[in-house]
């Protein structure tokens, strides 16, 4: 009986890969056949996306990372007499910060 069972469990693990993979290559085949994937015809990859969670967490930690960076610059400002190059990078690396920690928030929200 368990023999039966795992028999089933691992058809359908093999037939759901086998898909994804079918799905893949008629993409690869019509890929720039105008209208192809109109009418309801998505990429595999739009239909069953991969672990959103994993990559809103990596823009977290970059988004993280480079609001670090901008406060350090921010307070590097203080002791250059030349501080041009600071104040553009410090406003490069804040608005960086600042795209990375929203997709990041946005990814994890929609898993």
């Amino acid at each position: 009986m368990i023999l039966i069972f795992q028999t089933i469990t691992m058809s359908k693990k093999q037939s759901n890969k086998k898909d994804y993979i079918d799905e893949h290559e008629e993409w690869q085949r019509h890929q720039f056949n105008p209208g192809h994937f109109t009418g309801g015809r998505i990429p595999i990859w739009i239909k069953k996306p991969c672990n959103r969670k994993r990559l809103g967490k990596i823009f977290l930690t970059l988004g993280l990372f480079y609001s670090g960076w901008t406060v350090f610059n921010i307070i590097q400002l203080g002791k250059l007499e030349q501080a041009t190059a600071q104040i553009v990078s410090a406003i490069f690396l804040g608005s960086t910060a600042i795209i990375f920690i929203w997709a990041g928030i946005k990814l994890i929200k929609k898993s």
